[in-house]
């Protein structure tokens, strides 16, 4: 079930030919550092920044434009843009943009997203003090152009996370935890940010978008100087091995072909592991679904799980207040919980570094299992009907458990892509593609599950018939 760390990197690491030899292990895949690891960690941060801050953002957004009841338009357009993301990256950027290209695209589509919403709030009339108001006029051009924001930067939220991924599977596996480290981060941060910059200082959405244009540069920075590290040290490599070889009466010769490198020279210096990745095809999807469709079957099974619970189940349980606490309000206590899962996806996404499991079947029939406590705690209405705050503590540490599984599914599935020798080195980067597109088809189906049963079993009338009223709360 658990893998010793060094065992299976020297496995990741085998060709068709046999396996690699030590000193190869050592050249291969790239020692990190502590400076490194918190660079793959704020890129991380930074990278799912945008969903997690529009999660926070997307009830405001949509009461002060006057359409509160498009409010959910905003993260499924945002997941929708995800999806195209990914496609895109599949499609277009794989095997034909280098990590440089990729970052500088990411960072201009960041800025263009966030100046998009910023824009917005400029030049669209909107309503401060609104809370659920509609508009009995046209929806405001205000609220589309928002969602459009929302759409570029799920679009290059999701070719991010490939191209931080690819990078890092150079590197031992401490980067990789760093980065999932980084992405759990985001969601417990990114809410609180935005709730301190809104509440706290008083500043509109649009003046806090035009804030996070200035995480673009340093996003840039970050993963620039990874990408040196990188090719520095795998250039530095290639020219001691064939220094090595030659012997020092040659160290002129080998430092001329250093100089002018030939073909075979430039895939030694990059690694054993160099090859170029396959763009998406037909063909190459079916080559991928041959070698990764155990890894790509859990990543579906485990996103739909968990957003049926983060996005349907734990609004449903938690509709009604037991209590007339500060904890039993849901504007509260569901951004606790969603906080609370965030500590546990933070944790499981870095345990990688140390432990990996083999067996992630196991954490998706794990997930399986918490989907079916919060349906039935959503269906028996169990906080509502205990009349005391004691279950939303209960409910908040099964919310860490649930980030825990969800969380270490993904990271041990992007372990496995990146190592498994089982996956030919050119589909690698192609099969982390498929894996978050089919990912985001997974979300936008539980989304639309969870969707369909708030309207119906779920439904206020269904859960406190006749006339669908919340029970009175406790004193």
């Amino acid at each position: 079930l658990l893998s010793r760390p060094r065992d299976v990197h020297h496995d990741a690491l085998a060709d068709a030919g046999g396996r690699q030899s030590d000193s190869s292990w050592d050249t291969n895949v790239l020692s990190s550092s502590c400076t490194l690891a918190a660079r793959a960690c704020f890129c991380g941060v930074v990278n799912n920044a945008s969903f997690c801050v529009l999660l926070g953002a997307s009830q405001e957004i949509a009461n002060e434009f006057g359409q509160s009841k498009f409010q959910p338009l905003i993260i499924n357009i945002s997941t929708v843009g995800s999806v195209l993301g990914v496609f895109f990256s599949s499609k277009v950027i794989v095997g034909r943009m280098g990590n440089r290209a990729r970052i500088l695209f990411t960072t201009m589509g960041n800025v263009l997203g966030y100046a998009t919403i910023g824009i917005a709030y400029c030049a669209s009339p909107w309503d401060a003090r609104a809370t659920t108001h509609e508009s009995p006029a046209a929806p405001s051009w205000g609220f589309w152009l928002c969602t459009l924001g929302a759409f570029l930067l799920g679009f290059v939220q999701s070719v991010g996370e490939v191209m931080n991924l690819a990078l890092y599977s150079s590197y031992s596996p401490i980067m990789l935890g760093s980065w999932g480290a980084g992405t759990g981060l985001s969601g417990i941060f990114g809410p609180l940010l935005f709730l301190a910059l809104h509440d706290g200082l008083a500043l509109d959405v649009g003046v806090i978008s035009f804030l996070l244009v200035g995480t673009a540069p340093l996003y840039l920075g970050a993963y620039w100087s990874v990408v040196v590290d990188r090719d520095t040290r795998r250039a530095a490599h290639g020219q001691s091995r064939g220094v090595t070889k030659m012997g020092t009466l040659a160290l002129e010769h080998a430092q001329m072909h250093a100089s002018f490198p030939s073909v075979a020279q430039q895939e030694e210096r990059a690694g054993a592991t160099a090859e170029v990745s396959v763009p998406f095809t037909c063909a190459n999807l079916a080559v991928v679904w041959r070698f990764c469709s155990v890894v790509l079957t859990n990543m579906v099974a485990v996103y739909t799980l968990e957003y049926s619970i983060t996005s349907g189940f734990m609004q449903a349980a938690t509709t009604c207040a037991p209590t007339r606490s500060w904890i039993a309000q849901s504007d509260n206590n569901n951004p606790l919980l969603w906080a609370m899962y965030n500590v546990g996806v933070t944790l499981s996404r870095a345990s990688v570094s140390y432990v990996r499991i083999q067996r992630i079947w196991i954490l998706t029939a794990l997930q399986a299992l918490n989907v079916l406590v919060w349906g039935l705690f959503a269906s028996v209405q169990w906080i509502a009907r205990w009349q005391s705050d004691v279950p939303y503590y209960v409910a908040a540490a099964h919310m860490v458990i649930v980030g825990f599984m969800g969380g270490a599914c993904y990271s041990n599935c992007m372990y496995l892509f990146n190592t498994s020798t089982a996956i030919p080195e050119r589909y690698r980067e192609l099969g982390l593609n498929m894996g978050f597109f089919f990912s985001n088809i997974g979300i936008i189906l539980a989304t639309g599950l969870v969707t369909i049963l708030k309207s119906t079993v779920l439904s206020k009338h269904a859960l406190f018939p006749p006339d669908g009223h919340c029970p009175e709360p406790a004193q």
